[in-house]
């Protein structure tokens, strides 16, 4: 799955795409200010197959 699908599909079910790290958000990909801040981090397997959950 390409980033550009990724993308499509976050905001298709309502997220949105941020390009800093803050308390306001579910997810990130910078694993360290995210783990200050306390935010869930998954990897990148899980978060396509829950990305594909919702599209079905």
């Amino acid at each position: 799955m390409s980033r550009a699908e990724i993308k499509r599909l976050i905001i298709a079910n309502g997220g949105t795409i941020g390009g800093s790290v803050s308390s306001k958000l579910s997810f990130v990909n910078k694993i360290q200010k995210a783990e200050e801040l306390g935010i869930i981090m998954m990897p990148a397997v899980e978060f396509i197959e829950a990305l594909q959950s919702v599209e079905a």
